[in-house]
């Protein structure tokens, strides 16, 4: 998945959602950073901590019952300064069902 922001831009991202596939409620959580494995200073100049902050909200926590899934998404938005690198982020998205990873992805973002 890939999401384009112009610089300057706030407010803007994507939504997801999670389907508790169990027979019982769990607590499940996300956090969303750039990747580890990504090369951020070599590719775009700046440093991880940097693109994490333009995140808005880059972790929450919630509850659901048994095969239950949210009714609404869950909306990541970012706020991207003036003066960001034109380039391609990798990000992690990770969602956790209690300690234990339970479904993740990739997201690019590319700022122009």
């Amino acid at each position: 998945r890939t999401i384009t922001i112009k610089q300057g831009d706030n407010g803007k991202g994507f939504g997801f959602s999670v389907k508790n596939n169990d027979i019982q409620e769990h607590e499940f959580s996300w956090k969303l950073e750039v990747d580890k494995n990504f090369k951020i200073k070599e590719k775009c100049n700046i440093e991880a901590g940097e693109a994490n902050n333009w995140l808005v909200q880059d972790a929450g926590s919630f509850t659901l019952a048994k095969s239950q899934a949210l009714s609404l998404p869950i909306l990541v938005k970012y706020n991207i300064p003036e003066g960001a690198p034109i380039c391609v982020i990798a990000y992690k998205l990770d969602i956790k069902r209690g300690e234990e990873f339970y479904d993740g992805a990739q997201i690019y973002l590319e700022i122009k």
